[in-house]
C-alpha cells in the first residue's frame, strides 16, 4: 500500500519539510524515517510512503527545517492505524500545526489527555472513493457528538436534524467517512455539535463554509484522509487553576506535611469548585544535608528522582504487629497537628518507616515483576541516583568530591557496587523501593485527577546543586566554577544567588540537549502542562564569580563582554585599580558603618594612599567574609553591630564599576549591573560618567536583542518540543526585548502578574490588558500573598485601589474579603488561557476560612537563601470540599466569566 502526504506551508529560500515517520507495523523494534518532503507550487509540500501490506500502524508528524533550527509542528505524533484497507493507494492531506495558534495549544497534553473525551476508537479502513474526515475538537460537552453537516445528501443537505455524526478517536479527535463518488460539486460542510438522544443540531462552529475543491479530478480508486483544521468555537477556551505546593496540603490522613495521596481530595475539591488545573512546585528529590536547608524544592539533587517526603507509608503495606502500628499512629497524629511542616522531625520519622516497610516486604518486594519493569524502564537515572544517595548517607554529605570512595562517577564501578549480589546491595535498593512507591502514588493521583477532568501542572528549576547526580555524572554539562542568580530587582536590591552552576550550552548541544529531553519526557509521564522556572535562563543566566555572595557581581552568560579597545573607541580608557577593584574612600565610610567605621578599619581594611584603603587579603572577597562571620559567630544570631559590619563589607567588594569576563581568551569587560547606585560612580568626572552612562544602557538594553535571540532559539526548541506537555514561562524580572517573540513563535505562554507589570511606565497591570496565550495570577510563591502585599506599601495599596479596581476614597488598611475578591474577579475576566491562583489569595475572599496570620502565608522569601519552605494550609482539604457556600459561590464566579 502506497502512502501520500501532502501539507500546504509556505516557505524561503533554503527551508524546507520534511516528514518524521515511526513504522510500528511490524513486531519488534520500529523502523524509523525522516522522509524529506518536495515543492510543488503555491506552498505545496508531498512525499510517499510504502507499507509492506494493507495494514500499517504508523506514527509520524512534520517538521520545518532551515540551517541550524529543527522545528517540528505542534501536539504528538500523529497515528495512523490502518486494518485490511482496500485501497492500493491513500493520499493524506493535513495542515500545519503552529505552536504560536490555538492549533498549537489544542493538540497539547492539557486538551487531548485530560480535556477530551476518552475514546478507544483507533483503526480505520480507508476505501477506494472514500474520504476519511477528522476534525480535532477536544472540548465536547458530553450529551453532545461532533457531526458534519453540508450541502451533500449524506450530510444531511444542511438539515439540522440530519447531519453525518462523527465518531471520537484518541486525543480529541473525530473521524467520519464520506463516499465521494456521491459527491455533487462542490463540496462544502461545517463541523457542529448534535445532541444524539434529541437528535437536535444545537451548535454550529463560526466562520465561514469549508470546501474542497477539484474533487472531480481525484483519481476514485484511491482512499483519501483529511485532517481538518479544528473546530472553530467562535471564543477562546480559558480555564482556572490553583496554585499550592504538595508539602503545603494539609489533610484528614496527613503525616505533618502534603503527601501525593493528597492531590485526589484537592481534585475532588477542584471538579466541585470547576477549577481545570493544580500548580505544584518541584517535587524532585533534594536531600543533601539532612537539615532545613534541603526544604528548599528548586535545588533538586537529582532532577529526575521524587522526594521522599511526598511517601504515604499506610500505603506500603501492612505492620509487622499492633504495637508498631499503635507507635506510628501517635506520631502522625503529633505530626499532622503541627500548625506548619516541621520538615527535619517529619524526615526523620518518615525515613524510619520506608525502610521499615522495605525490610519488611524486600525479599518479595525485589521479585515481583512490576518492581523489575520499573527497574528496567528507569535504570538510566535511578541506579546512579540509588548509589549516589547511598554514598550521600554513608559519608554524610552530598559533595562527592570528600568521599573516600566513587569521589569521580565511574559508570562501571558505579553498576558494580549495584549488583544484587554486592554485599551494599540492601542500601541501594531502599532508594529503588522509595522511588517505586513514590511514582505509583504519584501515577495513581495524576490519574485520578485526570478522571474529574483536572490537569497537573508541574515545575522545572532553572538549575540544580552543584552537589547532586547530575554534577556527578554529567560534570562536564555544567560550569562549576559559576553560580547562577538573578540581576537587583525591586525584590531584592543586592540581586540573587542561588548558588547553582549553569549550564555548558555547547556542550549539551553535541548531543541535541539529550539531558534536558530525558529531564522533561520523564515529567511528561506525571504533568499535562509545566513552568519553565526563569525562562530569560534560557536566554542568558546571570552568573556570579564563585567567591561572591551576592548577585551585584554578576554578569550575564552568555555575551558580548567589551574588550579594552572597543572601550577606547568608545572614549574610556579602562584603569584596572579604579575601575576593575573596589573603591574604598574614606568619605563614604561613616555612611556605611556609622560608628563602627574606625573598628572597621582598624579589622577589616589596610591603608594604599591616603583616606584610601583596600579590604585584607583574609577579607578581599565576599565568600571569605561570609565564612569569616560563619566562623565567628557560629553559636550565636549576630547582633546590630556585627551584621551592619558583615553588611558593609559585603558592599565594599561591590564597589566597582567593571566585572572582567571570566569565559574570554582575551581580556574583556561587563560594566557591573546597577553601577549607579555605587560610591564609585558619582566620585567619577562627568566626562567618565557620561560616557559610561552610553555604555551602560546600550550594553544591558541593546547590545544582545540579536544575539540572545539567536542562542533561546538554538537551546529552547529542542526542549520544547520533547514533549507535548503545554509550555508555560516565567518571564519576570530583566527581561530582554527578544524574549515576547521568541516565547511567541514557540507557542509558550508568559506569566502576567499584576504587580510586576511587563510595561516599565506602569505601576501596575491589568488583567484585561493580558494576552490571550498567558498565564495571568496575582502573585507567586515568590511573593507575598495579596493579603501580605496589601500591608507592606500604604501607598501602592492606595494608587491600587483607586487606579486599578476603581475605587473612591481611603483604601482599607487590611484586604478585606471583598476587595481580594474584586481582585480574583479581575484575573477571571482576563483574557488570559489560564488564570492560576494561590490556594492563599483564593481563600481569602472569605473571612471565615481564611487564616488569620497572614504573614505565615508567604512560602518564600527570595532574598533570604535560608528561607524556611514551611507554609501548610490552615484547614484540611476534605474541610474545603464541605465549605458548600464557599465552593458555590467560586463555582458562580468562574462559570459567569466564562471559565
Amino acid at each position: 500500500m502506497r502512502l501520500f502526504f501532502h501539507i500546504n506551508y509556505f516557505t524561503e529560500w533554503g527551508e524546507h519539510l520534511e516528514i518524521e515517520l515511526i513504522d510500528n507495523t511490524l513486531p519488534g523494534r520500529p523502523e524509523r524515517h525522516r522522509i524529506p518532503m518536495s515543492y510543488s507550487d503555491d506552498g505545496e509540500w508531498h512525499a510517499s510512503y510504502t507499507t509492506r501490506g494493507k495494514s500499517c500502524k504508523l506514527q509520524y508528524r512534520y517538521h520545518f527545517e532551515r540551517p541550524g533550527l529543527n522545528l517540528p509542528e505542534a501536539g504528538n505524533l500523529r497515528n495512523l492505524i490502518l486494518t485490511d484497507s482496500e485501497a492500493e493507494e491513500i493520499r493524506i492531506r493535513d495542515f500545519w500545526r503552529a505552536r504560536h495558534d490555538i492549533n498549537g495549544i489544542m493538540t497539547s497534553n492539557l486538551f487531548t489527555n485530560v480535556l477530551a473525551r476518552k475514546a478507544k476508537n483507533k483503526a480505520c479502513k480507508p476505501k477506494p472513493g472514500k474520504l476519511l474526515l477528522s476534525v480535532p475538537a477536544p472540548i465536547v460537552p458530553a450529551e453532545y457528538v461532533v457531526a458534519v453537516s453540508g450541502n451533500q445528501k449524506q450530510l444531511g443537505n444542511w438539515n439540522q436534524s440530519k447531519p453525518l455524526a462523527m465518531k471520537a478517536m484518541p486525543n480529541g479527535l473525530w473521524q467520519a467517512e464520506i463516499d465521494l463518488t456521491k459527491v455533487i460539486e462542490p463540496l462544502q460542510y461545517k463541523f457542529c455539535f448534535y445532541h444524539k438522544k434529541n437528535k437536535t443540531l444545537e451548535f454550529w462552529e463560526v466562520g465561514n463554509d469549508r470546501t474542497i475543491p477539484n474533487l472531480g479530478s481525484l483519481d476514485k480508486s484511491q482512499g483519501f484522509i483529511l485532517s481538518d483544521t479544528p473546530f472553530r468555537y467562535g471564543h477562546n477556551w480559558k480555564g482556572t487553576g490553583v496554585a499550592i505546593p504538595v508539602f503545603s496540603l494539609r489533610s484528614e490522613n496527613g503525616f505533618g506535611v502534603g503527601e501525593f495521596n493528597d492531590l485526589k481530595p484537592l481534585a475532588d475539591w477542584c471538579e466541585k469548585t470547576g477549577m481545570k488545573m493544580i500548580q505544584i512546585l518541584p517535587v524532585n528529590e533534594t536531600v543533601a544535608s539532612h537539615s532545613w536547608l534541603d526544604s528548599y524544592p528548586y535545588k533538586a539533587i537529582s532532577v529526575i528522582a521524587l522526594h521522599p517526603m511526598y511517601i504515604n507509608i499506610e500505603k506500603l503495606g501492612n505492620f509487622k504487629n499492633e504495637e508498631d502500628k499503635t507507635e506510628y499512629e501517635k506520631l502522625k497524629k503529633e505530626l499532622n497537628a503541627n500548625e506548619s511542616v516541621d520538615y527535619i522531625r517529619m524526615m526523620e520519622i518518615k525515613s524510619k518507616y520506608y525502610k521499615y516497610f522495605f525490610d519488611l516486604n524486600k525479599a518479595k518486594f525485589l521479585k515481583t515483576q512490576k518492581f523489575k519493569r520499573f527497574l528496567e524502564n528507569n535504570k538510566e537515572w535511578l541506579v546512579p541516583y540509588a548509589v549516589f544517595s547511598c554514598l550521600r548517607d554513608r559519608y554524610q554529605t552530598a559533595d562527592f568530591r570528600h568521599w573516600e570512595s566513587h569521589s569521580e562517577y565511574n559508570k562501571k564501578a558505579v553498576y558494580a557496587f549495584a549488583d544484587p549480589l554486592a554485599q551494599d546491595y540492601d542500601d541501594v535498593a531502599v532508594h529503588y523501593y522509595i522511588q517505586y512507591h513514590l511514582h505509583v502514588q504519584l501515577k495513581e493521583a495524576v490519574e485520578y485527577a485526570h478522571d474529574k477532568g483536572v490537569a497537573l501542572k508541574g515545575d522545572i528549576p532553572i538549575g540544580i546543586s552543584r552537589n547532586s547526580v547530575d554534577a556527578w555524572t554529567d560534570p562536564e554539562l555544567f560550569n562549576l566554577t559559576g553560580q547562577a542568580g538573578a540581576p537587583p530587582d525591586d525584590f531584592a536590591v543586592a540581586g540573587q544567588n542561588w548558588g547553582f552552576p549553569t549550564y555548558k550550552w555547547d556542550e549539551m548541544a553535541k548531543d541535541n540537549y539529550a539531558w534536558w529531553k530525558k529531564r522533561l519526557r520523564k515529567m511528561e509521564e506525571y504533568f499535562d502542562a509545566y513552568r519553565i522556572d526563569h525562562i530569560l535562563g534560557f536566554f542568558r543566566i546571570w552568573e556570579i564569580p564563585i567567591d561572591s555572595t551576592q548577585g551585584l557581581m554578576g554578569y550575564f552568560n552568555p555575551a558580548m563582554p567589551l574588550t579594552r579597545q572597543e572601550l577606547h573607541e568608545r572614549g574610556l580608557d579602562l584603569d584596572d585599580d579604579r575601575f576593575l577593584k573596589p573603591y574604598i574612600h574614606q568619605w563614604y565610610l561613616g555612611n556605611v558603618f556609622g560608628e563602627y567605621t574606625e573598628d572597621v578599619i582598624n579589622k577589616f581594611l589596610e591603608p594604599v594612599e591616603w583616606e584610601v584603603y583596600r579590604l585584607k587579603k583574609e577579607y578581599d572577597t565576599q565568600q571569605k567574609i561570609s565564612e569569616h562571620f560563619k566562623r565567628s559567630f557560629e553559636s550565636e544570631q549576630l547582633d546590630e553591630k556585627w551584621t551592619r559590619i558583615r553588611d558593609g563589607l559585603l558592599s565594599l567588594c561591590a564597589e566597582v564599576l567593571f566585572i572582567r569576563d571570566p569565559h574570554s581568551k582575551v581580556a574583556a569587560f561587563h560594566p557591573r549591573i546597577s553601577l549607579h547606585y555605587t560610591y564609585s560612580y558619582p566620585a567619577l568626572d562627568d566626562y567618565r560618567k557620561e560616557v559610561i552612562n552610553r555604555i551602560y544602557t546600550d550594553y544591558f538594553y541593546h547590545r544582545h536583542d540579536g544575539f540572545w535571540r539567536e542562542r533561546a532559539m538554538q537551546q529552547l526548541p529542542a526542549l520544547v518540543n520533547a514533549t507535548n506537555m503545554l509550555v508555560c514561562g516565567e518571564d519576570l524580572g530583566m527581561v530582554p526585548a527578544s524574549v515576547p517573540g521568541v516565547m511567541d513563535e514557540l507557542g509558550i505562554l508568559s506569566l502576567e502578574i499584576q504587580r510586576m507589570p511587563k510595561d516599565p511606565e506602569k505601576d501596575f497591570g491589568h488583567p484585561s490588558d493580558y494576552p490571550y496565550r498567558s498565564v495571568a495570577s496575582p502573585s507567586t510563591h515568590d511573593m507575598s500573598t495579596i493579603r501580605g502585599w496589601w500591608e507592606e506599601d500604604r501607598g501602592k495599596t492606595q494608587r491600587f485601589f483607586n487606579t486599578i479596581l476603581g475605587n473612591y476614597g481611603a483604601a482599607p488598611y487590611f484586604c478585606e474579603p471583598w476587595v481580594a475578591r474584586e481582585i480574583i474577579i479581575q484575573h477571571l475576566y482576563s483574557p488570559a488561557l489560564l488564570a492560576i491562583f494561590p490556594m492563599q489569595d483564593i481563600l481569602s475572599m472569605d473571612g471565615t476560612i481564611r487564616w488569620e496570620k497572614t504573614q505565615e502565608e508567604r512560602i518564600n522569601v527570595p532574598s533570604n537563601p535560608t528561607h524556611l519552605w514551611r507554609y501548610r494550609m490552615r484547614q484540611k482539604v476534605e474541610d474545603l470540599l464541605q465549605a458548600d457556600g464557599f465552593n458555590e459561590e467560586l463555582k458562580e464566579m468562574l462559570l459567569s466569566a466564562g471559565r
